[in-house]
């Protein structure tokens, strides 16, 4: 399961300390839900398993977002503040692309 991959917090707050630059992009497909005031809410993930294997999660919660932030991955998009189960992730929208920041 993805989700055990910890996260180094130290560059997700963007600081110059961290020597631990190993993170990576992993583009997922998402389910959104659209509010009426144009606000995206993402509701669940599919994560590639291997060769045409999907596993779909369920967000059970938007902590935070949508928001402005970069990456050590990109240079900008809006960022979420996710959990699935009692993982805490940031899910990010690029352009018009999901994705997640994992350790490589």
């Amino acid at each position: 399961m993805f989700f055990s991959d910890p996260q180094c917090l130290s560059c997700r707050q963007g600081k110059d300390s961290c020597d631990n630059k190993t993170m990576r992009k992993v583009y997922v497909d998402v389910e959104v839900r659209w509010k009426r005031d144009g606000v995206i809410i993402p509701t669940a993930l599919w994560w590639e398993q291997g060769r045409d294997e999907w596993e779909r999660y369920d967000i059970d919660e938007v902590l935070a977002g949508p928001y402005p932030r970069t990456g050590q991955t990109f240079s900008s998009g809006m960022c979420y503040d996710i959990r699935i189960g009692h993982s805490k992730r940031y899910l990010f929208l690029e352009k018009d692309k999901w994705f997640l920041e994992v350790n490589r």
